[in-house]
């Protein structure tokens, strides 16, 4: 090769290579980072700090309502080979204020470095665009960064990290009572009720309490939290965020009917804790009933989060009688606590509690600060029923007395900072309202006080008590009081008495009118005396009928009685009544007889043997029992009798003797039982049942039994009218039966006390016998004969007369007594039937004209070819027929056959051939016919399903020039072995041959025809030839439908770990996967070389190789140039 040439090449080479290698090297990425800056130009919006995003609104900061404007400043700050600059893509998501998800940002400034770049946003608050709650809600609004450049000019995607800024949505214009969901403000597990009770609270806070507490009861175990419905003047600060005034505002809580705080100095929340903190407070001062309070520990300005709420307020306590039952006349007080939750309460000094003003209903006052206060009475007064000398009923404030000097009772209260001065009787005792006395003692705070005043008349007065202090205030009790003065006794008229005339459980009734002018009258009584002076009874009488009248009632013994009544009135006033006298008389004693719970009744229902139960009973004394006029029993009530009589009628009867109350009853009561025969019936057995009966001569054995429900009784057999038996019990027996038609009857014979039976009577049905007979003998093959023996073994069948047939020729005959002849069978090949009949007359006990036994014969011919160990012989009416037999196999020949002729063949026993013979007709003429039967293992593919059933053999025919078509009929004669049957359990009448064509199973119909020591023996008929069952029978199924797969597969995955896989499956759900296609398949896998996160891609490779070859496509088109350029570079 030419050395100029090589040379030329090499350095070719060198240059490509120097160049493929530097432009890849110029163009290796560098890892840098983007990241937020702080903003440390632009005017130190940070407020001469650092940070990365600063949110200004146009008013102020933070703070923000529906349709306010937010404008963001953000610093993103650059490493090389990164630069911040204005082609930087930045964007900002206002979502979470209800803005644009993507606001693009507006550059504003970088330094010279690139270092750090400032942009500006900006967005709308939509309140309407934003899901759940927005009660001072912080929100967040974020930055990304999506593109930045590089110092090489470069652009390309980037994904900075979590940049955001925070604002406060604000949105209560009344601020809501209790906590909404999403504030994260957790409500106390457990408060305390006004009265001091700490109750445990459920977690949820209602605003439509009607509990006037802190608190509602919820269940046993809890408690619901009641939240403030803030309304009213409460403070609007959505209005405060418009104004932007956050740091220096007016606050007011109002409770509109319950309670207001208003402070007087303004409040400050410039910091989204602050402003959190209190609503917080807002929320958990749940102020009811008369408290208000504060922990000034949280609210004392020492904590940066919090406002400082310790501030002077004015407040307003509305509604004093409605809520707290204090009238408009009693002018509250003011009590403070000086620590929160700590101590008792005491007046509030004037320094702390200032400007208090009452109208009546509402309280208002200032407090200089705040801790915990409360709103009670400062002066009040009650009245007391303790009267001297005074009575009062249920009403307590009404009171009656019986004397005119009377002590009025009274309790004064007051606090420290009240001075009581004097007590002020007021009535109208003389006919006018007025004062009337004044205390003239020292007054005692919350005991019993007296006031003692004199009225000149009785009669009914209303009064009151006024305590004053030194101040003018005073109280009064809420109502006037009303004392009833009576010194006059009670007066009575029409006392009455009703009494019944003899002793009965009736009450005596006494009745007595009672009146007094002025007062009600208290108790009456009534006292009661027999005739000997003892006192009977003292009672209060009862006023049940209303008015005046007086009322009392009691059970008396027989005697004579008075009785008088006295009462007193409500002052005390006593009076008492004239004596009346009456007597009530003895009553009749009486006496009652049961006849088992009858009472006072006859009873004629007694059944022997059916017991007597006879009970005398009377109210006092002795009782008195008797039976048939003889005394039986007697004592003291209840006396009995209880016995077993026979059948007649008895009469009983009850007396008794008397007492105090009662005279003696010698008449009393009589009355009858009568016994009444008992029932008997009869219990027939036939056969040990209680039914007709049926049976078959000459098997009948009749068991007759008849039982009596009575031991001791007769009872009766009777057949057909006929007695044959009579006995306490009775059994019968017959044995073979003459057939007919039968009845059995049975009978009680009853005695004096048991009547007899109904009759009992069953049916026996004796049917004529079926006689039974054989005909044994087996097939044969020419030239040997054999012989064909008729037998019977009825018994009882001498007027039967039987005759065996060979087709329609008489073999022989004889009756019951005689002997049946032998038929030794043809010396000509052919199928004999051969039948044993009953013939003649009528026969009493059998039934006639049927057949008994049949046995077909196949007489073979002798064959001319064999194979085995056993022969076989054919027939053909036009050709010649050759049968071969092998193990489980039959060959048959045959040379010619005509139209409508017929192959027979008969196959001897071999091993496992189950075939014997075939009769084939032809409908076309054949020749050379081959006919092989196969014992098969087991079914052909070409055959889709077995039968149902056990199988005997399977068996294939085919067969050469001849088709079906050519066939008539088929008919086949197969035998089974007994064995088989007997091991399978199988009937031989339950053996079919089947043939499978048109696609499934069908049952030829085989006839069974005769058997002999080893096997059974039947024919059938088929119009083919094809594959065979011989089987038990039985309902074959239609052929099961093929299912056809039908896969369709998914894409191969990408290769891992040296695999491929995909999914495949079938759309015609078959359940199998005969032809499913494989899901997995191996692969090699592609190198893969792991580099630094970087911006440089493949498409960057592709374009330094393609600059490269133009380079060299250039240096050697322009070869010539170059080479020369290096030598004289060379020769300098």
């Amino acid at each position: 090769m030419n050395k100029g040439l090589i040379g030329k090449i090499s350095l070719f080479s060198i240059l490509f290579l120097a160049i493929i290698i530097t432009l890849i090297f110029s163009i290796k990425p560098v890892s840098s980072d983007v990241n937020p800056g702080q903003i440390i130009q632009y005017g130190n919006l940070c407020g001469g700090n650092l940070c990365a995003v600063w949110v200004n609104l146009t008013r102020g900061d933070m703070f923000f309502a529906d349709g306010n404007d937010v404008y963001v400043i953000a610093n993103i700050s650059c490493s090389p080979p990164h630069v911040c600059n204005s082609s930087m893509l930045v964007d900002a998501n206002f979502s979470q204020v209800g803005g644009s998800s993507s606001r693009r940002g507006v550059f504003r400034q970088n330094d010279t470095a690139a270092s750090w770049a400032i942009f500006e946003f900006n967005g709308t608050v939509n309140f309407s665009a934003i899901s759940g709650s927005m009660t001072m809600s912080p929100k967040n609004i974020t930055f990304n960064l999506s593109a930045i450049n590089d110092t090489s000019g470069a652009y390309e995607p980037f994904v900075m990290p979590d940049l955001f800024g925070s604002v406060l949505l604000v949105n209560m214009s009344t601020p809501p009572g209790c906590p909404p969901a999403g504030e994260s403000i957790q409500l106390p597990p457990a408060v305390p009720l006004l009265n001091g009770t700490l109750v445990n609270v459920i977690g949820e806070c209602w605003t439509n309490c009607t509990a006037d507490d802190h608190a509602q009861f919820y269940n046993s175990t809890h408690y619901v939290l009641c939240g403030p419905s803030f309304a009213g003047s409460s403070t609007n600060f959505t209005d405060v965020a418009a104004n932007g005034n956050f740091s220096n505002f007016s606050f007011v809580i109002d409770i509109p009917g319950k309670v207001k705080i208003n402070f007087t100095q303004n409040v400050s929340m410039d910091t989204q804790q602050k402003s959190q903190a209190l609503f917080d407070f807002a929320m958990r001062n749940m102020m009811s009933g008369g408290r208000i309070g504060i922990n000034e520990s949280q609210y004392n300005g020492t904590d940066t989060t919090k406002p400082n709420l310790t501030l002077s307020a004015a407040l307003t306590i509305y509604n004093f009688s409605g809520r707290f039952g204090i009238p408009s006349t009693k002018k509250p007080s003011i009590a403070r606590r000086a620590t929160y939750g700590i101590g008792s309460f005491s007046p509030c000094p004037s320094n702390i509690c200032s400007g208090i003003t009452w109208d009546g209903q509402n309280l208002t006052f200032s407090v200089t600060g705040f801790s915990e206060y409360s709103v009670e009475t400062g002066l009040s007064i009650v009245l007391s029923n303790n009267t001297t000398g005074v009575r009062f009923n249920s009403t307590t404030n009404i009171s009656y007395t019986n004397t005119r000097n009377v002590n009025f009772s009274y309790i004064p209260t007051w606090n420290s900072t009240v001075s009581p001065q004097t007590v002020t009787l007021w009535g109208n005792f003389t006919g006018t309202w007025a004062a009337n006395v004044t205390n003239s003692t020292a007054l005692t705070n919350a005991t019993l006080n007296y006031i003692n005043n004199t009225v000149a008349t009785d009669g009914p007065f209303s009064w009151n008590a006024v305590i004053n202090d030194t101040t003018g205030g005073n109280d009064t009790n809420t109502a006037n009081w009303t004392i009833v003065v009576d010194t006059a006794m009670p007066t009575w008229y029409t006392n009455q008495s009703s009494t019944p005339p003899n002793y009965s459980s009736t009450s005596s009734q006494f009745n007595i009118t009672w009146n007094d002018t002025l007062s009600p009258i208290s108790t009456v009584f009534i006292t009661i005396r027999n005739s000997t002076g003892v006192l009977i009874n003292n009672a209060s009488m009862t006023n049940s009928y209303g008015g005046s009248v007086y009322n009392y009632s009691i059970v008396l013994p027989a005697d004579t009685f008075n009785w008088t009544s006295y009462t007193n009135d409500s002052a005390n006033n006593w009076n008492t009544s004239d004596t009346l006298v009456f007597t009530i008389g003895k009553a009749v004693n009486p006496v009652d007889l049961y006849l088992n719970g009858t009472i006072n009744a006859n009873r004629t229902n007694y059944t022997y043997p059916q017991a007597i139960n006879a009970t005398g009973t009377t109210t006092v004394g002795t009782v008195f029992l008797y039976r048939n006029g003889t005394h039986i029993i007697n004592g003291t009530s209840p006396q009995s009798e209880n016995i077993l009589l026979g059948n007649d009628t008895y009469p009983y009867k009850v007396n008794s003797t008397g007492n105090q109350n009662y005279s003696d009853n010698a008449t009393g009561v009589t009355f009858y039982a009568l016994v009444n025969k008992g029932p008997t019936n009869a219990t027939l057995y036939i056969n040990g049942t209680e039914n007709n009966v049926s049976s078959t001569y000459p098997n009948a054995t009749i068991n007759a039994t008849a039982l009596s429900n009575v031991s001791s009784l007769y009872i009766q057999i009777w057949k057909n009218g006929t007695l044959l038996n009579n006995a306490t019990s009775s059994t019968l027996n017959i044995t073979k039966w003459e057939a007919g038609y039968h009845n059995f009857s049975a009978k009680v014979l009853g005695n004096a006390n048991y009547s007899d039976s109904a009759l009992v009577t069953y049916y026996v049905n004796i049917s004529k016998g079926a006689l039974a007979g054989s005909v044994s003998g087996s097939n044969v093959t020419l030239p040997s004969t054999t012989s064909i023996t008729p037998s019977e073994s009825n018994a009882g069948d001498a007027d039967v007369n039987y005759t065996f047939y060979r087709d329609s020729t008489l073999v022989s005959l004889a009756n019951g007594t005689s002997t049946l002849s032998a038929d030794t069978t043809s010396t000509t090949a052919g199928t004999y039937t051969y039948k044993l009949n009953t013939t003649g007359v009528t026969f009493a006990n059998w039934t006639s004209n049927s057949s008994i036994a049949t046995l077909i014969i196949t007489v073979s011919a002798a064959s001319t070819t064999t194979t085995g160990s056993s022969s076989s012989s054919g027939t053909s009416t036009t050709g010649t027929v050759s049968i071969k037999l092998g193990i489980g196999k039959t060959n048959i020949t045959m040379t010619t056959l005509a139209t409508g002729g017929k192959l027979i063949a008969t196959i001897a026993k071999y091993q496992d051939v189950a075939i014997r013979g075939m009769n084939i007709t032809v409908l076309n003429n054949v020749a050379n016919i081959k006919i092989a039967i196969t014992k098969l293992v087991s079914l052909p593919s070409s055959v889709a399903y077995d039968i149902f059933g056990k199988v005997y053999h399977y068996i294939n025919i085919d067969k050469s020039n001849m088709t079906d078509s050519d066939v008539k009929q088929v008919n086949m004669t197969f035998a089974v072995n007994k064995t088989w049957l007997t091991n399978n359990k199988v009937d031989a009448s339950n053996i079919t041959l089947y043939r499978w064509a048109n696609s499934k199973w069908n049952d030829l119909g085989a006839v069974k025809t005769s058997e002999d020591t080893s096997e059974v023996f039947y024919t059938a008929s088929s119009p083919g030839l094809s594959v065979f069952v011989i089987g038990t029978k039985g309902i074959q199924a239609e052929a099961p439908s093929v299912c056809t797969e039908s896969w369709s597969c998914t894409e191969w995955s990408a290769c891992s770990n040296s695999v491929q896989t995909r999914t495949c499956t079938d759309s015609s759900n078959c359940g199998t996967t005969a032809s499913k296609p494989s899901e997995t398949q191996s692969c090699t896998e592609e190198a893969v070389i792991s580099t630094p996160s970087t911006s440089f891609s493949i498409l960057n490779y592709v374009i330094v190789i393609v600059i490269a070859i133009v380079v060299c496509i250039v240096i050697f088109l322009e070869r010539t140039k170059v080479t020369s350029f290096f030598k004289k570079i060379s020769k300098k």
